[in-house]
């Protein structure tokens, strides 16, 4: 069941007022005295921790918990936010979406939308595009949570069904791009007014009316693929998804680019599956980062396919992360999979002269990029974890920070300013 507020209709103060009374949201909380903003605008972070009970506003360029707020139904560790980091949208409970106010963390919505597997919220912040199962279909909210339109996951005809197994934002597009299972497809929903019809039937004759157009606003684009592929990621510019497909008897499990503008593949890519892969920008090229059998970094350019570059470290490459300012990759890299690693760092503009950073971090280690790209958050060790982030410019981490419990992060890269005791 679908609860619908209509608080948008309020003035602002009472909007406030029922979002923390009348929804009687799982979290809220007063904020506390602090100063009038953050110095560093790309190093505020939100944090799901105390297992998933726990909602953390994270100065991560000083590591300071500058506000907190606890939630009765755990949170899921799922968090979306807006590019102008006003609000963020959590999961709690069973299939519950939270809308928060920033730096507040105040609950001002709330919805029960059913079994969710995951969402994404549009670059703008109007709208969320959430994948239900039981049955499967995507459902769309707009930024009140009030909901738009269902899509089906179905073949254009009806014929076969699918489910979604990821939502990426790909903001260049202004679009959402859903990776299906199930259907030999690839969909892309696309949040600009301004979107240019979408045509299912006979393309390139469509001037001649042998093409019925839909609606490019909020309508399916979509894609056929030769084969299922059920995970992608996006290139930078955001024209292009890398995916790879599921075996079948016929054909071995490929790696393939696919252009959206045409719709269709545009190189296919030599990686194992189940390799790390990042996509990277440099020197006014597209690549695809991936590791190696023996460990190695390699680029992969992604309009042709061909390696470009292949980067060896002392020590074989666990995972990597791309930024974009400046262009480069975050290495882990290690002589055990357990770890201990060092943090690597690669400049895009000159790839042969890696750095390290860090060195003797315990594992298991992982690593998230900051808003906009920049910065790094880096999560080492089991539970308790420890937080150090790392600004591109500098010269050592923040940090460590102790957590216990951690379910998700997710960096807000923006300057809120902290309202005065007057504006509260």
């Amino acid at each position: 069941m679908v609860l619908r507020f209509y608080m948008y209709r309020l003035p602002a103060a009472a909007w406030l007022l029922a979002g923390i009374f009348l929804l009687a949201p799982p979290c809220a909380a007063e904020p506390t005295a602090l100063g009038p903003g953050f110095e560093h605008p790309n190093a505020l972070w939100l944090v799901v921790e105390g297992d998933g009970h726990t909602l953390t506003l994270l100065d991560a360029a000083a590591m300071v918990r500058v506000h907190q707020a606890t939630s009765a139904a755990p949170l899921r560790g799922a968090i979306e936010t807006n590019d102008d980091g006003r609000f963020a949208y959590l999961l709690a409970g069973a299939g519950t979406i939270v809308k928060y106010q920033l730096p507040q963390l105040v609950a001002v919505a709330q919805t029960d939308v059913g079994a969710v597997r995951t969402f994404g919220l549009s670059a703008d912040g109007r709208w969320l595009l959430v994948a239900l199962n039981g049955p499967d279909r995507l459902v769309l909210l707009d930024a009140n949570l009030v909901q738009v339109r269902i899509y089906p996951v179905t073949t254009l005809d009806g014929a076969a069904t699918g489910r979604v197994s990821s939502i990426l934002r790909n903001a260049p597009r202004k679009s959402f791009i859903a990776t299906l299972g199930g259907i030999h497809e690839l969909w892309e929903i696309s949040w600009d007014p301004q979107a240019e019809p979408i045509f299912d039937g006979l393309v390139h004759d469509y001037r001649m009316g042998e093409g019925v157009a839909s609606s490019g606003f909020l309508g399916i684009r979509r894609t056929p693929l030769d084969a299922i592929m059920p995970d992608a990621l996006l290139s930078m510019d955001g024209t292009s998804v890398v995916g790879t497909t599921e075996p079948a008897a016929a054909r071995p499990s490929r790696t393939e680019v696919i252009n959206l503008n045409i719709r269709r593949r545009i190189a296919t890519l030599a990686l194992a599956p189940g390799n790390a892969a990042a996509a990277v920008h440099g020197n006014g090229r597209e690549y695809l980062a991936t590791v190696d059998a023996a460990g190695a970094v390699v680029l992969q350019d992604l309009r042709t396919g061909q390696v470009a570059q292949t980067v060896r470290l002392s020590s074989p490459v666990a995972a990597l992360q791309a930024t974009l300012s400046p262009p480069a990759l975050w290495l882990l890299s290690g002589a055990s999979p357990a770890g201990p690693f060092d943090l690597d760092w690669i400049d895009l503009s000159k790839p042969q002269s890696p750095r390290t950073l860090l060195a003797g971090i315990e594992g298991p280690a992982s690593m998230q990029a900051g808003s906009g790209e920049r910065g790094l958050m880096l999560v080492s060790g089991s539970e308790p974890v420890n937080l150090r982030y790392l600004a591109s410019d500098a010269a050592r981490p923040a940090g460590p920070m102790v957590v216990l419990g951690l379910r998700g992060l997710r960096s807000l890269g923006v300057q809120i300013e902290w309202p005065s005791s007057a504006d509260r």
